[in-house]
């Protein structure tokens, strides 16, 4: 719940300031790793997506992702992963936005049929899809 809350409160840089958002973002990152208890690990994924994160955990979500035949995580918690990676965009000054592993997310949607249809929705709207959290139900 305390990391929910993390991703739901989402710290801004410019009004709660540097220090406490780069506590929070370094909190979450800690916990995107195959260890993590899978409860944990979901929650840890939703709060990486809604915290708007940019590239601060794009390294620990490509590594979930990449290792997920190995990692022995879900169906569920890989789409949750693609779904934070996504979320890893930056936004220029003319409202431009780039999704920052565009390239790597498409790579796992062309060989996993499976996979696909996460990828291909996550790349348009990101916060809007839905990752099962440890309660089973969608946020």
């Amino acid at each position: 719940v305390i990391v929910r809350a993390l991703g739901l409160i989402r710290p801004k840089a410019d009004y709660d300031g540097a220090e406490l958002r780069t506590r929070t973002l370094n909190l979450v990152k800690g916990l995107l790793n195959g260890e993590t208890s899978k409860d944990l690990l979901r929650e840890a994924l939703i709060a990486s997506r809604d915290l708007r994160s940019q590239d601060a955990h794009v390294a620990e979500l490509k590594v979930l992702i990449g290792n997920r035949h190995t990692n022995g995580l879900t169906n569920d918690e890989v789409t949750a992963a693609i779904i934070a990676l996504a979320a890893a965009r930056t936004v220029d000054a003319n409202a431009e936005v780039t999704i920052l592993a565009k390239d790597y997310l498409v790579a796992p949607g062309e060989a996993d049929e499976a996979l696909k249809q996460a990828v291909e929705s996550s790349l348009k709207f990101p916060y809007t899809t839905l990752i099962l959290g440890a309660d089973g139900k969608g946020h």
